[in-house]
């Protein structure tokens, strides 16, 4: 088995040769480090915004919950003006019952 041979010779060679990493190693910790730091600094932004802004949106909901609670209630408005859902309910129920008039 010719191609046998040769591929165990290959192999071996493969083995015997010890790669050069000095290059790869210089500098890597430095490398790493600066890449965590951009990774956390770039997500740390956005938490920070959110932080900064809790307030002011704080204060938006206050507001909000103050106007809704203190506005003058429109009693006079009929809400079947403001929404007809009472035609659309006829006309499915005229559907589900299979009559001809809705």
């Amino acid at each position: 088995m010719k191609g046998d041979d040769q591929v165990s010779r290959l192999l071996a060679m493969a083995r015997s040769v010890v790669p050069d990493t000095a290059a790869v190693e210089f500098g890597f910790e430095t490398r790493l480090l600066a890449r965590v730091r951009s990774e956390r600094s770039s997500n740390l932004s956005w938490l920070l915004w959110s932080w900064r802004l809790m307030p002011m949106l704080a204060a938006v909901v206050l507001l909000l919950g103050a106007w809704s609670w203190f506005a003058p209630l429109n009693n006079g408005s009929d809400l079947q003006q403001l929404a007809p859902t009472f035609i659309t309910e006829q006309t499915l129920a005229s559907h589900w019952t299979v009559s001809a008039a809705p």
